[in-house]
């Protein structure tokens, strides 16, 4: 089957006449005609005529046969440009053709010495006769644009050849050394020739009137391209043609693979139904307005960006597809895909009013998804995407599209995903990102400017990157919609700019800088220091866990900071952060843990102790060991000890074997006293029978569980009402368990307890069946109460 193509605007030329190659036309009906082309056999057969030995025939099917005989002048290769032929030729082995041609353009002469044609290529410019010696055919390029040349071509005797002149364009070859070659025209015999269209081998039968006939198979045919949107850079590069259309493509429809139709002012294009088709460009066609590619089943290829497609883009059965770049100046409305693209691993339709959301569960192979002002909203789901590698679904506003309207953006688990751009999508408020596979070698990305984003999420996102241990990308979070980071937030911030990372927004200008955060704990307090840069005053956030509760403040403007917290729990793991404020702007400090100081196992005596000095004894029996822990952080085997200044300390002693301890108190017998406030944990010692805390201001003990005591001296205690009473009752419980005391203050009829009196406690009718119980003549051994007052 035979097809006409007509290049509009591109080199034609007329009808051939027999034993002429080609000659001029002055038809009106060619566009742009190319005037005075002449090819012609002159000065060879002039010289050979006038000696009378014309042995060559005219041309017929291109063939010239060569008698035997001597080379020329300068034998072979020698530039004849300037020089005419010689009249006494009579066995010339050179042939002479005289060619004219236009200012736009460029021509050469290809020899074959083989009727087949191999498939051949321009590579250079040889210029003059310089023949290529390592190909089946010579190519000689021809003097400049716009002249008149003979040149003679050094030929083989007694061989026949196959010649075929060609016209270049000047977009052709912007450069010699071109790669491919684009044979636009070819001016040839009456016998087919072998073109170049993009590479491809193509027979072309000889012209007609003013239009090329030729016959399928062509492959490629490349009327504009540059490699525009990550084109294949092997074809050859043509952004200046300029044809106004292209007619009769249904003959190469069966076998054409590559269509390449850039820069074009084309206004529709139908290539539906082509089963060979693999790569459709049409980059920057302003003018086309309507496309057709449905049922291409071969097509790998789309690009139809930067024109003004207005109708729906129908995919139907192009399920071969891999790239589908649409981003159609904001124009298309909708695409119609029908069916799963197993293996569309690009889709780019930024800028377009898409009617319907894109139904991504089609593209399971999906690498790179650019949707930007692309009118989407809705769930972003894209989780478990394996070659997931970039998410581009922001917005740019203003006339560009419309913009993107996405509630929440679930990417987790997207294993090569690191360019994620979801920025301007004001409903956004979620967004997972856990999973995903940012890559040091990559320029990671994270941009969710002007979102809705809630503070869990961002935490959580700078958490997981910072997990990673990845180095160096991009994050922004910045915006007066998206939360502001919280201390979490500051301290992943922090850490993910020491691995290289920019993370937005940024601390302004004026902010105090907090660097060497320490802390000291104790056993119920803890030191925390830091410095700043600027003076500011001093807070920290503690608790026992990240959501704090706690807060201490000093308003001094100082550089070097230092808040005391007391009251802190034994053995307790607490979390805080500083904060320094100067003029309204505050710095933090990444969130810290520490751990006050306490037991390292079970049985502890706690005493809070609210003097400097404090003096403490026990009496132990067998081969026990005694550690005391004190409030300040340090521990020892002495039971007294001397704090720095004065407060409320949580100290502890440690005793084992438990069953070692006899008696535990506070020495009285010299100055400074030892003053305490509460006493816990003796009901962990079984074989305890003396506790005495005389004069010690004790507000808080409890006797509970103590069913081996004997002697028992808290005068000058403080107790309040309901701890007193339940000194007795608590006594009363465990005297039907005691056994005889052995103490050295009181012998196994009599057990001791004196107590306090004071306004601050009574003695209520609740306890006083347990004091009767105790003094009762009924117990053996009976306790003897002495009130003591203050």
């Amino acid at each position: 089957m035979k097809a006409t193509f007509v290049l509009l605007g591109v080199l034609v030329c007329s009808s051939l006449t027999p034993g002429v190659i080609a000659q001029t036309t002055n038809d009106p009906n060619v566009p742009l005609a190319v005037q005075n082309i002449r090819l012609a056999v002159a000065a060879e057969q002039a010289a050979l005529a006038a000696a009378g030995t014309n042995n060559m025939q005219p041309m017929n099917d291109g063939k010239w046969p060569f008698p035997s005989g001597t080379p020329g002048p300068g034998g072979s290769g020698e530039d004849w440009t300037n020089s005419p032929p010689p009249p006494n030729y009579s066995t010339s082995t050179n042939l002479w053709i005289q060619l004219l041609w236009p200012t736009n353009a460029e021509p050469s002469l290809i020899l074959h010495n083989t009727s087949n044609r191999v498939p051949y290529e321009i590579l250079g410019s040889p210029k003059a006769n310089a023949p290529r010696t390592n190909w089946t055919c010579w190519g000689i390029w021809l003097g400049s644009p716009g002249t008149n040349t003979t040149i003679p071509i050094s030929l083989g005797t007694n061989t026949v050849y196959f010649f075929d002149a060609c016209i270049w364009n000047f977009g052709a070859f912007p450069n010699e050394g071109a790669a491919d070659g684009q044979i636009l025209l070819v001016l040839a015999s009456n016998n087919p020739v072998v073109a170049m269209l993009n590479g491809v081998s193509n027979t072309i039968p000889r012209f007609s009137s003013n239009y090329a006939l030729i016959d399928p198979p062509i492959y490629s045919l490349n009327l504009g391209y540059d490699a525009s949107d990550s084109g294949n850079s092997n074809n050859s590069t043509y952004t200046n043609w300029g044809p106004q259309g292209v007619q009769g493509l249904y003959g190469f429809s069966d076998t054409i693979t590559n269509l390449l139709l850039s820069y074009n002012p084309l206004t529709n294009l139908s290539v539906g139904g082509w089963p060979a088709l693999q790569d459709l460009e049409c980059w920057w066609c302003l003018d086309l307005l309507h496309a057709n590619v449905t049922n291409c089943p071969q097509l790998i290829r789309i690009c139809l960006e930067s024109n003004n497609i207005q109708s729906m883009l129908d995919l139907t059965g192009d399920t071969n597809l891999e790239q589908l770049r649409i981003a159609s100046n904001y124009k298309c409305s909708n695409i119609v895909f029908g069916a799963t693209f197993p293996q569309l691993w690009h889709l780019c339709a930024h800028n377009n009013p898409l009617a319907t959301n894109v139904n991504l569960t089609l593209f399971p192979d999906l690498s790179e998804l650019w949707l930007w002002d692309a009118g989407q909203g809705g769930s972003l789901v894209l989780a478990n995407f394996t070659n997931l590698t970039s998410v581009q679904v922001g917005n740019f506003g203003g006339a560009r599209g419309v913009p993107n309207n996405f509630t929440s953006a679930d990417l987790h688990q997207a294993p090569l995903l690191w360019d994620i751009e979801v920025d301007r999508n004001p409903l956004l408020t979620n967004l997972n990102v856990s999973g995903c596979g940012f890559d040091t070698n990559r320029p990671n990305k994270i941009t969710a400017e002007n979102c809705a984003l809630l503070v869990t999420v961002e935490d959580a996102a700078l958490a997981y990157l910072n997990s990673t241990g990845v180095q160096g990308g991009e994050v922004d979070f910045s915006g007066a919609n998206n939360a502001p980071l919280d201390v979490w937030g500051l301290t992943t911030r922090q850490s993910l700019t020491g691995k290289g990372w920019e993370v937005y927004p940024d601390e302004p200008p004026g902010t105090p800088s907090i660097s060497a955060v320490a802390c000291n704990p104790g056993s119920n307090s803890a030191q925390i220091s830091w410095t700043t840069d600027i003076l500011s005053d001093s807070t920290v956030f503690y608790g026992t866990t990240t959501s704090y509760g706690f807060s201490d403040h000093d308003g001094t403007d100082v550089t070097n900071h230092l808040i005391v917290l007391s009251g802190l729990t034994t053995n307790t793991p607490y979390h805080f952060y500083v904060v320094s404020t100067n003029n309204g702007l505050a710095g933090l400090s990444w969130d810290y843990e520490f751990t006050t100081t306490g037991p390292p196992n079970t049985n502890p005596i706690y005493f809070v102790s609210t003097s400097s000095n404090v003096s403490m004894q026990v009496t132990l029996q067998g081969s026990p060991k005694a550690t005391w822990y004190w409030g300040d952080g340090t521990n020892n085997t002495s039971s007294n000890h001397t704090f720095s200044s004065s407060g409320s300390y949580t100290n502890y002693v440690i005793i084992s074997p438990a069953s070692a301890l006899i008696s535990f108190g506070a020495a009285c017998q010299s100055e400074p006293l030892t003053t305490l406030s509460s006493v816990s944990g003796l009901t962990n010692y079984p074989a305890l029978q003396d506790i005495y805390f005389y004069l010690t201001g004790l507000t808080n003990l409890s006797l509970a569980g103590c069913s081996n005591l004997v002697h028992i001296a808290l005068a000058g205690s403080n107790p309040g009402t309901n701890v007193l009473n339940g000194w007795f009752e608590d006594l009363a419980h465990a005297e039907q368990h005691m056994p005889p005391g052995n103490s050295d203050v009181c012998d196994n009829l009599l057990h001791y307890f004196f107590y306090p009196t004071s306004t601050n406690a009574q003695l209520t009718t609740n306890s006083a069946a347990a004091r009767a119980q105790l003094t009762s003549t009924n117990m053996n051994p009976a306790w003897v109460l002495y009130a003591v007052p203050e």
